[in-house]
């Protein structure tokens, strides 16, 4: 079996070289069973060795994250993906707490939910709370977290889904395997470089997808 971490760095290139050194000091705490790569999906690798495979895509900065996560998912020959922001409010240490705790034996969809959203910010907060209460009303879905950009699927299931610049892939997954979420919770951390891509613009589109 193999897993491969898929990290969308649109804006966020600057932070690649301490994630992966952070992912590299995080990974010899861990034994994992299976073969890790990691795709950087809009940036390029630094000169430097790390323990497993890393594939740089700079090329993939140009689309959106969507299609940045569906490029590298559809090139990647992995058994299951683990999608982890580059901004760093996803701890690297976090990320093989998750990946040992995966079951990639048992097909399910599993969602990084964040303990605390206080390292965002109120307007960040507020729009974050709002958009998770009206996921769960439209859907009946009791998941703590559904717009959470930390999670982990079969390849499979992300390759079916077709292609939108804007929906989140999670709230597909979601609609498409009620059945089969489970949820891994962790501490979210403040945002250490890059900026957000979340605007007003963005927000009406979530919205919108949650609505429909």
């Amino acid at each position: 079996m193999s897993v491969a971490i898929l990290i969308p760095c649109k804006d966020e290139s600057e932070n690649i070289q301490v994630l992966l050194h952070e992912l590299a000091l995080a990974s010899r705490q861990f034994t994992l069973d299976f073969k890790l790569e990691i795709w950087l999906c809009g940036a390029s690798a630094p000169d430097a060795q790390y323990p497993w495979v890393v594939h740089s895509h700079p090329e993939l900065a140009a689309v959106s994250v969507q299609e940045a996560i569906y490029a590298a998912a559809n090139a990647s020959s992995s058994d299951w993906l683990l999608v982890m922001d580059a901004d760093l409010q996803h701890p690297p240490a976090a990320a093989f707490r998750f990946l040992q705790s995966l079951d990639i034996l048992c097909p399910q969809l599993w969602i990084g939910t964040r303990r605390s959203l206080v390292a965002l910010s109120p307007p960040r907060r507020i729009a974050s709370t709002l958009l998770n209460r009206l996921f769960r009303f439209r859907t009946g879905l009791s998941i703590t977290d559904p717009l959470s950009g930390f999670f982990a699927v079969p390849k499979a299931w992300l390759t079916q889904l077709s292609v939108d610049p804007t929906f989140k892939p999670l709230l597909a997954l979601a609609k498409a395997h009620p059945k089969q979420i489970s949820e891994f919770s962790y501490d979210f951390y403040a945002r250490r470089g890059g900026s957000s891509k979340l605007d007003w613009r963005r927000s009406w589109q979530t919205l919108r997808d949650i609505w429909r």
